[in-house]
């Protein structure tokens, strides 16, 4: 390639226009040839000059108003994400194919099951409507890896065969070359092309001519655009490729694409299969959630597999049932797909998408469209009935859901094991766990209505008496226990639906599900996870479990790498869900790290006791799934109850102030904080403290409707990691003086973004980075009960960005040292490990190696600029 064509080929695999220098500096030019060639290119109209100094040049697009579509419309429209993830690639395939005079060749980059085929097939199009190629050119396609271990077959099929080339080669045999003749040869997976095959294709895209298989006198001609796809990386692709083929586009993978798009592609999917079947096809909310959020690792072509699998699956029940709709269930769901539910953390940012009150949605062929449905209530809103042969759905429906995301209440839970185990033993029957917690969902609902003075109209109360007269007598007896906790009456009518549910049997195929959830305990300390995990094993007389103990000389990575090990190593096992106990939430870390690498579903606990590993390897034992267990134990520990999800929900910003009688101290601490903070932007909350653990109860409600800044009082407060200030702390000025800094915003997350766009240019999205980076700098602090100004926590999260930024740029810079490196370690051991866990899932997230100098320098500004610790609470 000439040094020209080389400038030729920068300016088109370019995104901007580029200066003289620029280019010269990229291809080891003299900047003098590069300006002489760029003239020319701009005398011969292939390119224009942009105002300013220095000069800058780029190749001119049409516009897509400006192209000769034949019916007015651009096909490229028709890809998802032809505005968003799709703009760029699009904006290259159509240089591609109107450069002229007939177009360059072009190669596709992108994992298994990013939609090259079918880009490839757009292009093509593209091509027909803009006038570049007539409307029966042919679009020939070809996989090269069907004959990669056949080089001679492959050759012949592509370029064809002579006459008498080898043994029953009895007659000419046209290639794939001519019959593309005119028009354009797709060749899919182009690396998996031979020596000898690159060889004659790199002569045919050089010259236009090549020879078939056993030809040595003559050549033939043809016109053919080329375009190749790969899923090799574009970095490491041959460089023989890159030289000739002049136009390279990238295609995303399916988890860089918005949840947006996504959602557009799945709707496509089902509507195509409604199609296909010629049937209007019901998809529930959740099955449509889960297709959203699962991780597809073959990408597009892996969703579009799903989706016929679970229609093909439902249009056979649909065909024996004679169904009015076919219908699509999450249990109709292989489990890879129903993962996808799991990620709580995108379910709220699908919201906006999908409305919570939607039920499902229906496929209708005959408008060629979807419609949502709203969600219907299970009972009557006039009569508030229940039919009583539904019963058994609305125990499912209940079933399905969690006790921490409904509210249920820790008292509840306990009535109904006690009324559960009570019918036990008097009804000598098994009942299922599930039942328990769908009658602890279905007397909240009765506490709910008898609060709201609704009655319930249950017409089959006599039916149920008659029938099932030992349960009915029983459930009155046990009522009482409900009457008397919460001190009410309860209608005779609900005393019907609880025989119900003493009268239901376990369900077989629960019978039959074999849950086998791995409990890892974690600990640092030199045995501390082992002999916590030996006392719950005796205490249960059971041997499951595995325990990962942390000496405090160990590196986190190690730790990370130990639990890596077992999981390779029992991966089988491992499939159902890995359940992670630990002593510090900065461990917790390591449940999104396996989950992610692993693909099997993980949650983590952190703070736990003897008593919480005994419950969770009893629900093990037990076969309960994963989310049961996680939900029970988060239940059982009012800590856990207030994660980072919730605090984020906090609107207005609040002050405690407490006295052992709710007035006169408190009082004159109210009138005191009303003159240092704005009453406008602070609510100050007076609060009598009797007991302790009644106090803690009405912290937690406050916490629910306010960001808690401090607690002000005449009694030490030690709560949820909030700071706390004595009553004489407030008229001292220099206490005053660290209070008011505590309150203090700094730089706002949004503001960060806003400013920053346009200075860190390696990452994809400035705003998904210091939202990741500010988490990560509050958990660091929320684990260690270490805290910061807000200047400074400010401070961290910028360094971050700009170091993680000039890290993926690739370029070498001189690495920072921090003196004395491993002593400083061992003196702030406990903070560097947590500083280093947070940074190691940002090093995994964006592919990069922070430095342990890095950590070190974090773990500096962190413990050097600590508020006094007097005020926070332990």
């Amino acid at each position: 390639m000439t040094q020209k064509e080389k400038i030729w080929e920068q300016l088109l695999q370019s995104n901007q226009a580029l200066t003289a220098y620029e280019i010269a500096e990229k291809l080891n030019i003299d900047r003098s040839n590069v300006s002489r060639y760029l003239n020319e290119y701009y005398k011969e109209g292939r390119v224009e000059k942009l105002e300013g100094r220095p000069v800058r040049y780029q190749v001119p697009l049409k516009a897509d108003n400006q192209v000769d579509l034949k019916d007015g419309i651009d096909v490229f429209n028709e890809l998802v994400g032809y505005d968003e993830s799709l703009k760029i690639p699009i904006q290259k395939a159509k240089a591609a194919i109107l450069y002229p005079p007939r177009g360059l060749h072009t190669i596709i980059f992108g994992e298994t099951g990013t939609g090259k085929s079918l880009f490839a097939e757009s292009m093509y199009k593209f091509a027909i409507s803009s006038n570049v190629l007539i409307k029966d050119a042919p679009f020939v396609s070809f996989n090269c890896a069907d004959y990669a271990q056949n080089p001679q077959l492959l050759f012949g099929h592509i370029f064809g065969i002579k006459k008498g080339a080898f043994t029953g080669a009895d007659h000419d045999q046209e290639g794939l070359v001519a019959q593309a003749d005119g028009g354009i040869l797709f060749l899919d997976e182009i690396h998996r092309l031979p020596p000898e095959g690159q060889e004659m294709l790199f002569t045919f895209i050089d010259k236009g001519v090549y020879r078939p298989l056993g030809e040595s006198n003559t050549v033939k001609k043809a016109k053919v655009q080329i375009i190749g796809a790969t899923t090799e990386a574009a970095s490491t692709f041959l460089t023989t490729f890159n030289r000739r083929i002049p136009m390279s586009i990238e295609l995303p993978p399916l988890r860089e694409r918005s949840l947006d798009e996504r959602y557009q592609i799945v709707l496509q999917f089902f509507m195509d299969e409604a199609k296909r079947l010629n049937r209007n096809i019901y998809v529930d909310r959740d099955v449509l959630l889960a297709f959203i959020l699962y991780k597809a690792e073959a990408n597009i072509g892996q969703v579009k597999r799903d989706v016929k699998l679970v229609c093909a699956k439902s249009f056979l029940h649909y065909q024996k049932q004679l169904d009015e709709l076919m219908k699509v269930m999450q249990k109709d769901l292989p489990i890879t797909v129903q993962e996808g539910l799991l990620d709580t953390r995108n379910h709220q940012k699908l919201n906006h998408i999908i409305d919570t009150k939607w039920k499902a949605v229906i496929f209708d062929i005959k408008e060629n469209t979807w419609q949502w449905e709203r969600d219907n209530q299970l009972f009557d809103k006039k009569t508030s009935q229940m039919n009583v042969s539904d019963f058994s759905n609305y125990i499912t429906q209940l079933t399905h859901q969690s006790i921490s995301e409904t509210g249920v209440d820790e008292k509840l839970w306990q009535i109904s094991n006690q009324i559960y185990d009570e019918a036990a033993h008097r009804l000598e029957k098994v009942y299922d766990e599930r039942l328990k917690i769908a009658l602890s969902l279905h007397l909240q609902t009765i506490l709910e209505r008898l609060n709201r003075n609704e009655m319930i109209n249950n017409p089959h109360v006599n039916e149920i008496r008659k029938q099932y007269l030992k349960e009915f007598q029983l459930a009155m007896e046990l009522a009482v226990k409900i009457e008397e906790t919460y001190h009410l009456i309860l209608p005779m009518e609900e005393i019907g639906y609880l025989t119900l549910f003493l009268t239901l049997e376990p369900e077989e195929k629960q019978e039959n599900m074999t849950y086998s959830i791995q409990v890892i305990v974690m600990m640092h300390g030199e045995s501390t996870a082992s002999n916590m995990l030996v006392t719950a094993q005796k205490l249960l007389g059971i041997d499951t479990g595995y325990a990962i103990d942390m000496p405090l000389d160990m590196e986190v990575k190690d730790t990370y790498q130990q639990l890596k090990s077992f999981v390779e190593n029992h991966l089988e096992i491992c499939q159902k869900g890995l359940l992670l106990l630990t002593d510090m939430g900065s461990l917790n870390r390591f449940g999104d790290m396996i989950q992610e690498e692993f693909k099997i579903p993980v949650e983590a606990i952190s703070m736990v006791s003897t008593m919480m590993v005994m419950e969770a390897l009893r629900l093990s034992n037990m076969g309960r799934s994963l989310e049961d267990i996680n939900q029970h134990l988060k239940v059982s520990i009012r800590n856990l109850l207030f994660s980072n999800t919730q605090m984020q929900k906090v609107q207005q910003k609040a002050i405690i102030v407490t006295c052992f009688t709710g007035e006169g101290v408190a009082i004159k601490l109210q009138e005191r904080l009303e003159k240092i903070v704005s009453i406008n932007e602070y609510k100050i909350i007076p609060m009598q403290y009797l007991e302790k653990q009644t106090f803690q109860r009405h912290i937690d409600e406050i916490i629910q409707q306010y960001d808690v800044r401090a607690i002000v009082g005449t009694v030490k407060i030690n709560y949820q990691n909030i700071p706390y200030f004595s009553a004489l702390d407030l008229f001292e000025d220099d206490k005053q003086a660290m209070f008011y800094r505590l309150l203090q915003e700094d730089i706002s997350i949004n503001d960060m973004i806003t400013t920053l766009k346009g200075t860190l240019v390696n990452v994809a999205s400035v705003q998904e980075l210091l939202l990741l980076i500010q988490e990560a700098v509050k958990q660091m602090q929320q684990d260690l009960v270490l805290f910061v100004e807000p200047s400074v926590e400010s401070g961290i999260i910028m360094h971050l960005a700009f170091l993680i930024d000039q890290l993926l740029s690739k370029q070498e810079t001189k690495q920072r040292k921090f003196e004395h490196l491993d002593i400083f370690k061992k003196e702030n051991k406990l903070v560097y490990d947590t500083v280093m866990t947070q940074l190691l899932v940002l090093s995994k997230r964006y592919h990069i190696f922070i430095a342990e100098d890095e950590a070190a320098y974090i773990t500096q500004m962190l413990v050097n600029n600590r508020l006094d610790s007097q005020y926070l609470t332990r």
